[in-house]
């Protein structure tokens, strides 16, 4: 299993190497750079079901490959539709027998996860929505789960988060565990923060909004702290492609996150202020990075499985340099 490179080993390995007579290489942000791990990541691994796959329109044929020049990529080939997926899915994945977002879950209270292995809570809803793309699997039937969106827990609180596909009385045939693509090369070492969310509000103390409109939703403080946590996602806002979250990490716990670079370069997005009540430009932008972090699980049989998970972090989330650990 690959580990983290503490500050301590990186600076011993250059200092193996000879004096430290001038600064490690950084990025253009000033983080440390180092050789990318090639650690292979288990992709496009279906969950299996009996259920019809044309029942519902473009349920039958997946979505081209996605890249810049045939539209289902922007600002670059990795900021792109989740992939492989059908027609027929968004950014959440759609019922292959309704035709709608809402899968039905067994009766019971069922705990949630965040991608460091910790308990978000319970939930006892009696359905949810699935964001198309994220699972995790172990190629074995002892791992199995699905990025869960945006479910009331029994703690009051609303959570984007990791179920068990025991949970499920329903199946979700069509989703893979897929990630973007992966550029290799060199990181850049980052750490994650608790963000300061004050620069992406209004005058009225609402988030600014990723896209010029003024409904519900929409907000840059969506990828910044809420409730300890802070989010990797699988392509970010001001697309079409839906930003799904890719992973959810406590943001007080000093993880790394491994920038590509200088393979994929950072990406800002426009932000829009609604505190006249229609959208306006706003001077302020939410800058993205790409990369990957680690996430840890545990199988049904009490295994420990660690994974790699490849995505954006809004750059407000991060400080340069390696962290103490690695989820």
């Amino acid at each position: 299993m690959y580990k983290t490179l503490t500050s301590a080993a990186l600076f011993a390995l250059m200092a193996a190497c000879g004096p430290l007579e001038t600064s490690p290489a950084t990025d253009e942000l000033g983080a440390p750079v180092i050789p990318g791990d090639s650690v292979a990541q288990d992709a496009s691994e279906r969950e299996t079901g009996n259920v019809e796959q044309a029942a519902c329109s473009g349920c039958g044929s997946y979505d081209p490959e996605p890249w810049l020049s045939n539209g289902r990529c922007a600002d670059n080939n990795y900021n792109c539709f989740v992939y492989p997926k059908y027609v027929c899915d968004s950014v959440r994945l759609t019922h292959r027998t309704t035709c709608g977002e809402y899968f039905q879950l067994n009766p019971g209270n069922w705990p949630m996860w965040d991608s460091s292995g910790n308990l978000l809570g319970y939930t006892a809803v009696s359905s949810i929505r699935v964001n198309t793309g994220i699972r995790a699997v172990d190629g074995t039937a002892t791992l199995g789960r699905l990025m869960a969106w945006s479910v009331p827990l029994t703690n009051g609180i609303t959570r984007t988060g990791w179920l068990d596909t025991n949970a499920m009385a329903e199946s979700t045939t069509g989703n893979y565990d897929t990630q973007p693509r992966d550029p290799g090369g060199d990181v850049s070492l980052w750490h994650v923060v608790p963000s300061d969310n004050a620069p992406y509000l209004d005058k009225n103390g609402n988030s600014l909004k990723v896209n010029p409109t003024c409904v519900s939703g929409q907000n840059a403080t969506d990828y910044l702290a809420c409730n300890g946590s802070m989010n990797i996602v699988y392509n970010i806002p001001g697309t079409d492609f839906g930003s799904p979250t890719a992973g959810v990490y406590p943001n007080d716990t000093n993880i790394t996150f491994y920038r590509h670079y200088p393979s994929v370069t950072s990406v800002d997005r426009d932000l829009w202020d609604c505190s006249s009540g229609s959208p306006v430009a706003s001077p302020v932008k939410l800058k993205f990075l790409f990369g990957y972090m680690y996430e840890k699980h545990v199988s049904r049989t009490g295994v420990t499985v660690i994974k790699k998970r490849r995505g954006w972090v809004a750059y407000p989330n991060l400080a340069a340099g390696v962290g103490s650990r690695d989820y």
